[in-house]
């Protein structure tokens, strides 16, 4: 592409405006639709954890006392080991002492782990999904975050429009084939054109190599070279 070099900035332009459009297209970067999609995701969660009523809490219950006893047990056997190793001078001993520590260690966290598990899944039981009075707050939650979504979508729609229409203008100024070549660009790689400033490309995020960055450099000032590696325009300073 034969650009000037005062001109070839255009092109980081035009790569910003397809990033801006990217941005404005993708509505979970919303918060209002971030907001929504947390509250359906509670509300499925309350529903799940009300199906799981099925489980029987009391067993839940009966699996979290047995773990409790199962972990006092093994922190008895850690100080009991601990002493041990500070009482004993018997080498054969202590090696089978600090080896059952290690091992007792691994247990109580194992332990640690499936009791947080239980007694979440007890809770979860124990709740059965919420109140009447929760499950309504909740729905109204929904319903309101549906209604902001809606009219901030409005405006990402509206903001997505004037963007595409700046993008547009800017292709406009740059000859019919030298836009449709970093349409294409934009097409295979998502970054038409970046700033080249290090050895590195910022569309593929490849370092390249120095015979590389010789031939780069090599390319004449009125001209854009391209990355060896993804096609990506680059703009040198």
């Amino acid at each position: 592409m034969q650009l000037p070099r005062h001109q070839q900035r255009l092109l980081i332009e035009i790569a910003s405006a397809y990033t801006a459009i990217a941005r404005l297209t993708d509505p979970e970067s919303s918060p209002a639709k971030q907001e929504l999609n947390k509250l359906i995701a509670e509300r499925a969660a309350r529903s799940e954890a009300a199906a799981g009523g099925s489980l029987d809490a009391e067993f839940s219950a009966s699996q979290v006392a047995r773990l409790e006893t199962d972990l006092m047990n093994l922190r008895r056997r850690l100080q009991a080991n601990e002493r041990t190793l500070q009482s004993s001078t018997d080498e054969r001993v202590r090696k089978d002492a600090h080896h059952d520590l290690q091992s007792t260690k691994r247990l109580i966290a194992e332990h640690q782990d499936k009791l947080q598990t239980a007694q979440a899944a007890l809770e979860a039981q124990q709740q059965q999904g919420g109140s009447a009075a929760e499950k309504a707050e909740l729905a109204a939650k929904i319903a309101a975050a549906k209604t902001r979504w809606k009219e901030e979508k409005q405006q990402l729609d509206s903001k997505r429009q004037e963007a595409e229409a700046h993008l547009e203008g800017l292709l406009d100024t740059l000859p019919a084939q030298d836009a449709d070549e970093l349409r294409a660009q934009q097409k295979v790689t998502g970054v038409c054109a970046v700033a080249f400033t290090t050895r590195t490309c910022f569309g593929c995020h490849m370092l390249l190599s120095p015979a590389e960055i010789s031939a780069i450099k090599q390319v004449p000032a009125d001209e854009v070279a391209r990355c060896p590696q993804c096609g990506t325009f680059l703009v040198r300073d």
